[in-house]
């Protein structure tokens, strides 16, 4: 153990501090060496930007999201010029929005096309999500009100007891989160990876709901049945969709692997 801590500690001593990174990046830019001044920036992002209002961290990811712009990564040039936005100096907000608004919509476009569904579903998809929650708060204040005439005890008792209300209750619990950080800013300030980590809790309560209607129903099973058919192929196909895309992600990966070490023989063979 001792040993592993002092090899640890010896390579926290001879890597590079963030600063160094920054200035090392920006100047790899300069010289037009893209590819390290990226790597360099990133693992400045990484170690810097994360614990909040850094400096620099606005021109890094505003490099960062021009620079995957450029290569066609729109995804990754969204979040950067989102991640942006969340450090001063903002007089150029205006012009950073309408750059990531831009990227957001090329992005949608190409989602669809590559797809085959309507950009309109994805643009959409925020709201769709919050009048869901609207529905949601409405069906609980008619049991809250109507039902059970704000009894508060009973209505404790009925959580516990009865698990089609115990399911729905959690259910309602884990949307709540959902619905605030839908907020620009809040996206904004969680960043990207942790926003989307979080929002994958709709896996999770869309069955939820699905079991709570079903145990709702004394008669007739069928229409939650339906409901819960539907949820489980969406859900297949999302599945099935996500291992594709890591599919041809990993293959995009492996060309660009032996394309940069074709570069490299050649380079050698060159040198040599």
């Amino acid at each position: 153990m001792a040993i592993a801590a002092l090899l640890l500690a010896l390579a926290a001593a001879c890597s590079p501090s963030p600063d160094e990174l920054y200035s090392r990046g920006m100047a790899d830019f300069k010289a037009s060496k893209t590819g390290s001044g990226t790597s360099d920036l990133e693992a400045f992002a990484a170690q810097k930007c994360a614990g909040g209002n850094q400096p620099r961290c606005r021109h890094a990811y505003l490099t960062l999201g021009h620079t995957y712009e450029k290569q066609g990564t729109l995804a990754k040039a969204w979040a950067a010029y989102d991640q942006a936005l969340t450090y001063p100096p903002h007089k150029t907000d205006d012009t950073l929005t309408a750059d990531r608004d831009r990227v957001r919509d090329g992005l949608t476009a190409k989602q669809g096309e590559e797809s085959g569904r309507a950009p309109v579903i994805i643009r959409y998809r925020r709201r769709v999500g919050l009048w869901a929650f609207a529905y949601v708060c409405l069906h609980l204040s008619t049991y809250i009100g109507v039902d059970q005439l704000f009894d508060w005890p009973t209505i404790g008792k009925d959580i516990a007891k009865r698990p089609y209300i115990t399911i729905g209750m959690a259910a309602f619990t884990l949307l709540i989160p959902l619905a605030v950080t839908s907020a620009d800013k809040l996206r904004r300030r969680l960043g990207p990876r942790r926003w989307k980590r979080l929002h994958q809790l709709i896996y999770l309560v869309a069955p939820m709901g699905a079991v709570h209607y079903y145990l709702l129903v004394k008669a007739d099973h069928r229409p939650p049945l339906v409901y819960g058919a539907i949820i489980a192929a969406l859900l297949a196909w999302h599945a099935v969709n996500f291992g594709l895309d890591k599919k041809k992600a990993a293959e995009r990966k492996a060309a660009k692997a032996a394309q940069e070490a074709r570069k490299q023989a050649a380079k050698a063979g060159v040198t040599a």
